[in-house]
């Protein structure tokens, strides 16, 4: 077994590696932990993040449970809401991001989450189109983007702009390069998914959603399920051209 020393350097390091998008090389480092006999929140929420970036949602979603009954239930509010959209739960997923946008640390937390929330009634394919709009309308005028990024989200949402425009914006935003990366992963999950639900424009939705995808790896929960409505679109028409 590992004293704890050793074990804050093990999950440091698998830390760094998560942000780096090495998922990889983080499970085989926590692994490591496991192995030694490791168990800690601090463990248990690394786990969380890999698995569900390497497409294990469902054993994420056991490490979030426990997470949930314990001190560490706050910090892993909002990854562990994205998992229950990734396992298709998107009642409890509103649930769990309504709860953030009402006691949110921060203007911009909130906001964030109310965005899910948008993204969340455009994957509703249950209700009817007027519903779906209704349910649309009711959350876009709750939404009180903090920066330009969600502001040109929501200029978007409303009509008065399109998606490039949103992608401007992050790009005028004074971002290190892990943080605008991550913010491109969370547009284009947000844009792709009103572009694809709400406009029935699947091309322009499957553009930003394979663009994303040719990236490198990012460390956030959108880029999984960008995966997921990437695979879920029809294939594209094949060509009987000679």
């Amino acid at each position: 077994m590992v004293n704890a020393s050793e074990s804050q350097q093990l999950l440091g390091t698998a830390h760094a590696a998560y942000l780096a998008g090495d998922f990889q090389g983080a499970d085989r480092l926590l692994d490591k932990l496991l192995a030694k006999g490791t168990s800690s929140g601090r463990l248990e929420m690394e786990l969380a993040l890999v698995d569900d970036a390497l497409g294990r949602p469902q054993q994420a979603r056991r490490h979030y449970d426990r997470l949930g009954r314990s001190v560490w239930s706050d910090l892993v509010a909002l990854p562990s809401a994205a998992n229950l959209a990734a396992l298709g739960r998107y009642r409890d997923a509103d649930r769990a991001f309504a709860q953030i946008a009402s006691k949110g640390a921060n203007a911009d937390e909130k906001a964030y989450a109310q965005l899910w929330r948008l993204w969340l009634v455009t994957r509703d394919n249950a209700s009817s189109r007027r519903a779906r709009d209704t349910a649309f309308k009711r959350l876009l005028a709750a939404v009180r983007p903090d920066d330009a990024a969600q502001h040109a989200l929501v200029e978007l949402y409303r009509g008065k702009a399109d998606s490039a425009s949103v992608f401007a914006a992050i790009d005028r935003m004074p971002l290190t390069l892990p943080q605008r990366r991550a913010l491109i992963a969370e547009a284009t999950l947000f844009a792709g998914g009103y572009l694809q639900g709400m406009r029935n424009d699947a091309a322009a939705a499957r553009w930003l959603y394979q663009v994303e995808l040719g990236l490198p790896p990012v460390a956030c929960p959108e880029r999984p399920l960008i995966a997921q409505a990437a695979r879920a679109l029809p294939p594209l028409p094949t060509s009987n051209a000679r």
